[in-house]
């Protein structure tokens, strides 16, 4: 995975636009291990997606001038490639001789079996295999997940702190997208107003907000002419991702569609079927924004649409 934060020459936590309690919190700590000479605790980064775990993860290692190594917890499909990577892992770290940041991300997807196997490792630093015992360095592992309740409770939720990330700010988020802008070349330091128009429809996602400045990016060069924001290009923007007030898309708005014509509980299957996704495309991609905004909530009976979630929908003369 390749690690890029941008052109900033701002380094560890400071790379981190808001998170301003987050970050002081996680400040303490740092400056407490490295007072103590101890090893950072066993953490782990849970939220919906776009809201830059992976950027904190590597921050966190960069304040401790640790050895970051990353992993993608589906690649991790047996114990064996488990003990694999965690050695290859160890070795590169002793190798830069620093201290080994094990970040999974998605941790989730590993199995409850690896979680369980993770177990010594994390703890007492070191495995047993059929030859014998695997001893490591003390390290820290780092986990970002979306779905905290599918880890299991003995070998992860009651063995490592627990940093929830909300969604930002508007005014983090436009500092954000000033940054951005200012890394691809954009003139927008006139243009005020929109930066709150692409802050508000950028859902409070740091990935969001980015990817709606590259499209505007694209469309600046693609009518050509002066490099800088018009509101012209905007609404372009906003009309052809069929993006609504607050930036949801098509998707988002024929899902809520789809539960205010149920008028009642629809599960999974239902859902996937009637927007012709897979199930896992809607419960990971499409789903959390919408449980975050509380335009949704998931009952045993099914997913049900919330007064909130019909008021935008009548907001947006859906209803």
């Amino acid at each position: 995975m390749e690690l890029v934060f941008g052109e900033s020459s701002l380094r560890g936590l400071d790379r981190i636009k808001g998170l301003v309690l987050e970050k002081a919190r996680l400040r303490r700590s740092i400056v407490s291990c490295q007072r103590r000479n101890a090893i950072y605790p066993h953490t782990l980064l849970t939220g919906i997606g776009g809201t830059g775990k992976t950027y904190l993860a590597i921050a966190i290692a960069e304040e401790l001038g640790y050895y970051i190594f990353v992993v993608e917890g589906a690649a991790i499909k047996t114990r064996d490639i488990l003990i694999s990577i965690l050695q290859n892992a160890q070795r590169e770290a002793r190798s830069n001789d620093q201290v080994l940041l094990f970040f999974i991300d998605e941790i989730h997807r590993l199995s409850s079996v690896l979680q369980e196997a993770l177990y010594y490792p994390l703890v007492e630093n070191y495995i047993t295999t059929a030859t014998g015992d695997i001893h490591f360095d003390p390290f820290t592992m780092i986990g970002a997940t979306t779905q905290p309740q599918a880890l299991d409770k003995g070998s992860f939720i009651t063995r490592c702190r627990r940093i929830d990330i909300g969604r930002y700010a508007e005014m983090d988020i436009g500092n954000i997208l000033r940054e951005t802008f200012d890394e691809m070349g954009i003139e927008h330091k006139y243009n005020p107003e929109l930066i709150r128009l692409i802050a508000q429809r950028s859902l409070g996602l740091p990935r969001r907000c980015r990817e709606l400045a590259a499209i505007i990016r694209d469309q600046i060069y693609y009518r050509g002419g002066d490099i800088k924001l018009t509101k012209t290009d905007l609404n372009e923007v906003f009309r052809l991702e069929k993006l609504d007030s607050i930036g949801l898309d098509e998707k988002h708005q024929l899902y809520l569609m789809a539960l205010l014509k149920a008028n009642g509980p629809m599960g999974i299957k239902s859902l996937s079927g009637r927007l012709g996704l897979s199930e896992s495309e809607v419960e990971e991609m499409i789903e959390p924004i919408l449980l975050s905004l509380g335009f949704v909530v998931n009952r045993p009976r099914g997913r049900i649409l919330t007064s909130a979630g019909y008021q935008h929908l009548a907001e947006e003369g859906k209803v």
